[in-house]
């Protein structure tokens, strides 16, 4: 009897404190470069392919679903998708200059010079105006499935010059927006040229910002923003050292994650995945960060997973590694 709750006890005591293990799936991609960069709460996933025989140089966009397997997007060569809302609704450029809203359903939105970066359940889509010397983040939203594209918040967004008229020193400023959670809470990053800093005659600062409606918080001086959750947490990246250093922003609060690499994602409970210093696909959750490749279940073709790029509240994940000798999108599933 003793042994038998000794056992209960330490089954217990490894469910509640070993890392999550995940099965892996290359989404039909096979013999194609190809990325993962967007997954929404459905499971479903976009990214962009280059068949390895096409001879044609460009990478197309795809989507891929449980329930629909892999499909090609409408304006999808040399489109690159950005971020997927549970709609299905998707945001991204196509080429440098081009940005569009594309359903999966098959029908896109030109958006003009504009990259957008993020996309919420409101079909709101955030990111930054392209042209002159001040990059302006504004906002263009899709109404009711039609076509009428119209902009949305463009004087709050205008970010850089609210941020000018109070730092009258700087000789120029930018702005971009990184993402909008479903509370429609708005997170980027202005960076000031020209700050008067000891021993660098034209420095530049960043400044991570969240925008509540009008309101404009700054979370940190040499920080940028990468995401928003839905908590209104915070992932950013503090950009003043040599090593760059991630952390999560809480209401005032910073809670490190890890040092070098890069933070890609947070999702509503509060995982976040990224990259490594040395180009490992990682995650981080429960205070404790691990690489992806260790969590496998059977990684048989895998060499490397190299960036995770996007987690969802599942805690699916998808990014992209090397497969059989190719780089190669990949997604990530919980072992129940």
């Amino acid at each position: 009897m003793y042994k038998v709750f000794l056992f209960f006890i330490f089954a217990n005591h490894c469910l509640l404190f070993s890392e999550t293990r995940y099965k892996i799936n290359n989404l039909e991609l096979n013999q194609t470069h190809s990325y993962a960069y967007c997954i929404n709460n459905h499971g479903e996933v976009c990214g962009t392919f280059n068949a390895l025989n096409s001879g044609g140089g460009y990478n197309s966009a795809f989507y891929w679903s449980p329930d629909m397997g892999l499909i090609d997007l409408p304006e999808g060569e040399f489109f690159t998708p950005n971020n997927m809302n549970d709609a299905g609704m998707i945001t991204g450029n196509k080429g440098l200059f081009k940005g569009y809203m594309i359903d999966v359903k098959g029908s896109s939105i030109d958006l003009g010079n504009y990259h957008p970066q993020s996309i919420n359940n409101n079909n709101i889509s955030v990111g930054s105006y392209v042209g002159g010397t001040s990059r302006m983040p504004y906002q263009k939203v899709q109404e009711n499935g039609a076509e009428s594209i119209k902009c949305n918040y463009n004087d709050n967004l205008n970010l850089a010059e609210r941020y000018r008229t109070k730092k009258r020193r700087c000789k120029r400023v930018e702005s971009i927006v990184s993402a909008i959670n479903n509370l429609n809470e708005i997170v980027g990053t202005v960076t000031a040229y020209g700050v008067p800093i000891i021993g660098i005659p034209d420095g530049c600062i960043s400044h991570a910002f969240l925008l509540r409606g009008a309101e404009m918080i700054e979370i940190g001086k040499n920080y940028s923003a990468v995401d928003i959750n839905d908590k209104s947490q915070v992932l950013l990246v503090e950009t003043g050292k040599t090593c760059i250093t991630s952390f999560v922003w809480d209401n005032g609060n910073f809670t490190p994650l890890w040092n070098g690499g890069w933070p890609k994602a947070i999702n509503n409970n509060g995982s976040v995945v990224g990259f490594s210093l040395n180009g490992a696909a990682v995650v981080w959750e429960n205070g404790k960060v691990n690489l992806l490749y260790d969590l496998l279940e059977n990684p048989e073709g895998w060499e490397k997973l190299c960036v995770a790029e996007d987690i969802n509240d599942r805690g699916e994940i998808v990014g992209y590694g090397i497969y059989e000798g190719c780089q190669a999108a990949f997604l990530l599933t919980p072992c129940k």
